[in-house]
């Protein structure tokens, strides 16, 4: 599975979560579930900035 492919999962988990009212917390938890399905759990540090931004409305 290609890495662009993985992250874009992983950031749509964290997107989801956050549009639907959850918390930050909860979106990274999604995120990390979703990175693990796909052996990319070391994008969720990368991701995790993103997931902050995302949650105080700055992207």
């Amino acid at each position: 599975m290609s890495g662009r492919y993985a992250a874009d999962r992983v950031e749509g988990a964290i997107r989801q979560v956050l549009n639907a009212g959850g918390t930050t917390e909860e979106a990274l938890a999604a995120g990390r579930a979703e990175g693990e399905r796909h052996s990319t759990g070391d994008l969720l540090g990368a991701r995790t900035e993103l997931a902050r931004d995302i949650a105080r409305g700055e992207r």
